[in-house]
């Protein structure tokens, strides 16, 4: 009789977790049918490579007794997003995004630091995005002090061995889930409310056009800009001006 239980109970789990994917392909599917207008052929064509998250996958992000119809209607509202979503990641990811491609993006975005998100946080939800358990990471041994400060022959002095995070990789639709997490967290600790449920996408569309949309990038357009500047490149520039006009004349 118990084992009749138990079968019974692995049963219902499997037709709960069928009837969840299922529902999210679908949602993804209508999603991707009634494509907004303002994208061009290229993003939607892209689109379900963001937004093919199954509902499991935020299950425990979502209020209780929320239903596919609800998870539809908060994919189709972050559609507006999704232009930008795909542009960020296109520019960090080489061409997945890493860990150390994750971390970039957060510091530009000025969202890591001592109040913000820590490094750890940062591993501990890619771990929990892509199902991983950290017993199973390689190890890696780091020394305190740089190459060059070390004499020769004189024995490295190390910490102890730390998880190897370099060679976890989120695909586009990852991607979106740590997006989607990272703003409930965020929002959570904003309003100092830990129990804060994912009930609607502004928490993740604020989240994106607040923090990520003005703030992406821009580290590197600002050194860009200071390089430019340097006198040896305003005379290298000077010197080719004729050449580089050829160049990228329209």
């Amino acid at each position: 009789a118990e084992a009749v239980g138990q079968g019974a109970e692995r049963v219902t789990y499997q037709q709960q977790w069928v009837t969840a994917s299922m529902a999210s392909l679908h949602a993804v599917l209508e999603l991707t049918l009634q494509r907004p207008v303002q994208l061009s052929s290229e993003e939607q064509e892209g689109l379900g490579k963001f937004y093919s998250i199954p509902m499991h996958k935020l299950s425990g992000l979502l209020p209780d007794g929320v239903g596919d119809t609800f998870y539809l209607t908060f994919f189709r509202s972050l559609t507006g997003i999704y232009p930008d979503l795909r542009k960020v990641f296109t520019a960090y990811a080489t061409p997945t995004l890493s860990y150390h491609d994750l971390v970039r993006l957060l510091k530009d975005c000025k969202l890591l630091g001592p109040k913000r998100f820590q490094r750890p946080q940062i591993a501990q939800l890619m771990l929990e995005i892509l199902e991983l358990d950290p017993s199973s990471l390689p190890l890696r041994e780091r020394d305190d002090r740089p190459q060059d400060r070390r004499s020769k022959g004189e024995e490295q002095q190390t910490r102890p061995p730390t998880e190897d995070y370099s060679h976890l990789d989120l695909s586009p639709n990852a991607f979106t889930e740590a997006i989607i997490r990272l703003a409930l967290y965020h929002t959570r600790k904003i309003q100092r409310n830990p129990s804060l449920m994912l009930d609607n996408s502004r928490i993740v569309s604020n989240f994106v056009l607040e923090n990520i949309v003005p703030n992406a990038l821009r580290s590197d357009v600002d050194r860009f800009k200071h390089i430019f500047r340097h006198p040896l490149v305003q005379q290298v520039i000077a010197k080719n001006k004729i050449s580089l006009r050829r160049a990228f004349h329209r």
